[in-house]
């Protein structure tokens, strides 16, 4: 079974501390994957109002403080008028952004992770490139965060694999006082996999966090992981389909 996206939603905090997105309908997927940017006190695992449980993988930070963590539900309880939330949490300004698929793996969905960080300081010339990983078999997803620390616009300027794949954003939420800007984007990659990396685009000077990983899809196999550490005061995510 392909992967496919079957809704997404982002939202940033309104008062700094916690924020909570609006109700999105879930039916039919069986992973679901959120990039948290915000601030260093940003280590808590989200909730959701179905009650699910959410397995973090490794956080991304700058030295600054800021930091980006993705976190992935596989086989969730999933319906109708489903938020996901950030709780309260010690001025963290969140921002939240959440991929919901089917036609995953949810015996063992992990595959492969990296951790990216940069100093942008030229707008529209310096990139943050975010992994380097392979997945393990045909048909896998990859999703790419970013958290950055000013009011900017993200793009994606490239992703691995060549053949003029590009990347569709579907949700940008502009930095403000109280939160981080966030922004979700995905391609799918019609062949077998290749070298998998992200290369992201800002239009204003900024230090960055970025993760990147890949999952298996519902006839792939086994897990896997990956290092690193970063931060920023914008989130990104990405999501990518490796079709064999």
């Amino acid at each position: 079974m392909a992967y496919a996206l079957v809704t997404n939603v982002a939202a940033g905090s309104a008062n700094g501390t916690s924020v909570t997105t609006g109700g999105v309908d879930t039916t039919g997927a069986d992973l679901i994957v959120i990039v948290v940017g915000g601030g260093s006190s940003v280590a808590v695992a989200p909730t959701d109002s179905k009650s699910n449980t959410w397995t973090a993988l490794t956080i991304s930070k700058v030295d600054s403080g800021e930091r980006c963590s993705m976190f992935y539900c596989s086989a969730p309880v999933v319906g109708a008028a489903h938020t996901f939330s950030i709780p309260v949490t010690a001025s963290s300004l969140p921002s939240i952004c959440v991929a919901a698929f089917s036609g995953a793996n949810t015996s063992g969905p992990l595959d492969l992770q990296e951790q990216d960080q940069a100093w942008l300081p030229t707008p529209g010339t310096n990139d943050l490139t975010v992994g380097d990983i392979t997945p393990s078999a045909d048909g896998a997803l990859v999703v790419s965060g970013v958290a950055a620390n000013v009011a900017n616009t993200w793009t994606v300027e490239s992703v691995g694999g060549g053949g003029g794949l590009a990347a569709t954003i579907t949700d940008q939420v502009a930095r403000n006082a109280n939160h981080i800007g966030s922004v979700l984007a995905y391609y799918i990659y019609p062949g077998a996999p290749a070298a998998s990396r992200v290369v992201w685009n800002t239009d204003t000077a900024t230090s960055a966090a970025g993760a990147i990983a890949s999952f298996h899809n519902a006839a792939g196999g086994g897990g896997g992981g990956g290092g690193g550490g970063t931060t920023g005061s914008g989130s990104t995510l990405l999501f990518a389909v490796f079709g064999g």
